[in-house]
């Protein structure tokens, strides 16, 4: 089974996982996982960890009867990715005389939004760096533009504020967890 979000935005982290079980009586021996990605979906992890470089492959030594698991993959769609799209993947195990035999194949869809979010950031009159005094007052707004076609719904925006340089001194360094 494959299971992930019903509707991405370009860019989301999106994390698809893939159920397997072995309902049989009999012990699965060297059972293979391939993933089927869209081409604008670009992987980023997987728990457990891929068997090559493309994020899309995994092996099991033996899947024991009535065990089950899963397989967690994360990873997001490019910014010109749009509509529908399906992820999916083949799973296959290895017979006693070495034969590779299909075991299932599961997919799922889903509608990636054309909602293009544009925000900026404005810190005290700028949208550039800026370097403030300790007791300066930090005035902010954050502006924003839905320019798809699709409503966008639960939007959330956080401010983080970072100090420049991090390290080097902590003379005139303004450590904002600190305060």
């Amino acid at each position: 089974e494959a299971k992930g979000p019903s509707r991405v935005m370009p860019g989301d982290k999106v994390t698809v996982t893939f159920a397997y079980a072995n309902s049989s009586d009999k012990e699965f021996n060297s059972v293979s996982f391939k993933a089927q990605y869209p081409p604008n979906f670009l992987p980023d992890s997987s728990v457990p960890k891929t068997t090559d470089q493309a994020q899309s492959e995994w092996t099991l030594p033996t899947i024991a009867p009535g065990k089950s698991g899963t397989i967690a993959v994360t990873g997001s769609f490019a910014s010109d990715a749009r509509g529908k799209a399906s992820i999916g993947v083949a799973v296959s195990a290895t017979d006693k005389d070495g034969r590779v035999l299909l075991q299932n194949v599961a997919a799922y869809d889903t509608e990636i939004v054309e909602g293009n979010l544009v925000t900026q950031l404005i810190l005290i009159g700028s949208a550039d760096s800026q370097t403030v005094n300790f007791g300066d007052v930090l005035r902010y707004a954050v502006t924003w533009r839905n320019t798809g076609s699709s409503v966008l719904t639960d939007v959330a925006f956080t401010v983080h504020l970072e100090t420049i340089p991090a390290a080097t001194t902590d003379k005139g360094l303004l450590r904002w967890n600190d305060l």
